[in-house]
């Protein structure tokens, strides 16, 4: 082992600090290979137990035979042997990352002349290349911060601010196609937390998954020519109570807008066949275009770490704009497992939020609403700012503290047979609330966006609702 190695390996094993920062913001693969299944190890007890480990919960966790325990006893025993002044830790953390970069180019250079002379496609070197690309950004970056003082920033930001005076810049915020929502918030931000909130059954695993879809779709329809694709978004979409079969199917009844029930059995007419084929060849063509969407299916109970865990194996493939986990509530948090529910969520809603900070990325997920709270003169259905509002979410406080943009879905009298489903921004740091509507069409897992008009966006859905359901497909260009 090399002593650069064991330098940084008795500073992980010493300093709780520099030990949940290495864990959570750099990777094992920075340690040279003869290293890194041992490094590994300390690694991941960190990230499991978020303290650093002594030598006997270390053996009790990872000696799995008595030659394993005299080995992982030695090697604790010449780590905490090793001299080393920790003063040094930020320049050697800095060439372990250099020769990890130097080590890479090189494992690259040879990949590519090996595959140029077996004669192999250049677009698939290239891709191949790109990724390795992510992979050593993901490593070697991880999460980063800035720390500056706002007087030494000035002359950066003259030029910055010069340099786009006149130029066309793109705006970073990704819009989720509910026009209500991207009218009052101008679309969704890196960095920031978006929470669905709604009853029981009101449809948040659906507008969660639509508004994944209609994120990574944006303005692209399943019949746009490959070349004139415009931008789309990479999303990583958690299932934590659906299975992948059923989500996937789920997606493509989205996509393709046919049943979701007709996929699963196996029943499409020949023109929903028709129809499904040509969201698959979509699919295909976006993805090899470069918009990926990725599906985890994960059991409930999944942690914070488990789900920075799945984001660093998608940066293998892709970097995502959009985290979406359906839903909060079936999230898991060791440290509040013995405390009251709403402070759980409202430890979890912190530490979704401090994730998306973390890695620049918009993080949307859903919660289940509190009951009303009814005084002693309340009776029957209440109205509207009883219903309505960030009181209906987990004792705002604690959630709703941490969330930049707050949604509800309401639920009306007799909402089974009403077309429309009526949804509030309920919180918005970037500006005014407002009231929108979708047309509810879940046998094909849809939930079509009704334009948005100030002037009516408290308006009732009436008339006739086929007709508007043909209107809204046909100004969408829609399958």
């Amino acid at each position: 082992m090399s002593d650069l190695d064991f330098n940084i390996l008795k500073v992980i094993t010493t300093d709780a600090t520099k030990a949940l920062d290495f864990a959570f913001n750099c990777d094992v693969d920075l340690f040279s290979q003869e290293t890194r299944e041992d490094a590994g190890f300390i690694v991941e007890f960190i990230k499991a137990y978020r303290t650093i480990p002594s030598k006997r919960t270390l053996i009790d966790r990872y000696a799995t035979s008595p030659e394993k325990l005299i080995y992982m006893g030695k090697l604790w025993d010449d780590i905490q042997n090793h001299e080393y002044n920790t003063y040094d830790y930020k320049y050697d953390l800095q060439e372990m990352k250099e020769r990890y970069k130097k080590r890479y180019v090189k494992s690259i250079h040879n990949s590519v002349t090996e595959k140029m002379e077996a004669g192999e496609d250049p677009d698939t070197i290239i891709k191949d290349i790109a990724l390795r690309l992510q992979k050593a950004s993901s490593v070697n970056g991880g999460r980063t911060h800035i720390q500056q003082s706002v007087g030494d920033y000035l002359d950066e930001f003259k030029k910055r601010y010069e340099s786009k005076k006149n130029t066309e810049i793109e705006s970073p915020n990704i819009l989720t196609g509910y026009s209500m929502i991207d009218s009052v918030t101008g679309g969704i931000s890196p960095a920031e937390l978006i929470i669905i909130g709604g009853e029981t059954n009101a449809g948040k695993s659906m507008m969660l998954s639509n508004m994944g879809v209609q994120m990574w779709m944006q303005g692209n329809k399943i019949d746009t020519p490959v070349d004139e694709y415009e931008r789309g978004y990479n999303i990583l979409y958690f299932s934590l109570e659906m299975p992948y079969d059923d989500c996937f199917d789920r997606f493509l009844a989205r996509v393709a807008d046919i049943p979701q029930r007709s996929i699963n059995s196996a029943t499409l007419t020949e023109e929903q066949i028709r129809k499904m084929d040509k969201g698959l060849e979509f699919i295909d063509k976006y993805q090899k275009a470069g918009h990926y969407f990725n599906i985890v299916d994960v059991p409930r109970n999944v942690t914070i770490e488990e789900v920075e865990l799945r984001f660093q194996d998608a940066l293998l493939q892709f970097r995502p704009d959009v985290v979406i986990v359906d839903y909060m509530g079936l999230m898991h948090d060791p440290a509040k497992a013995k405390e009251q529910d709403y402070l759980k969520m409202g430890s979890i809603s912190a530490s979704l939020h401090e994730f998306s900070r973390a890695y620049n990325i918009a993080m949307v997920t859903a919660v289940q609403l509190t009951d009303i709270k009814r005084g002693s003169k309340a009776k029957g259905e209440q109205d509207e700012s009883q219903k309505v509002g960030v009181h209906r979410i987990g004792r705002s406080s604690h959630i709703m503290h941490h969330v930049n943009i707050g949604i509800q879905i309401e639920t009306r009298l007799n909402e089974n047979n009403l077309p429309d489903m009526k949804y509030h921004v309920i919180k918005n740091r970037k500006g005014p609330l407002g009231t929108g509507h979708m047309i509810k069409n879940f046998e094909n897992a849809s939930l079509y966006d009704v334009p948005f008009e100030n002037e009516s966006n408290g308006d009732e859905i009436s008339g006739n609702i086929t007709e508007l359901i043909k209107e809204i497909r046909d100004a969408n260009n829609g399958p």
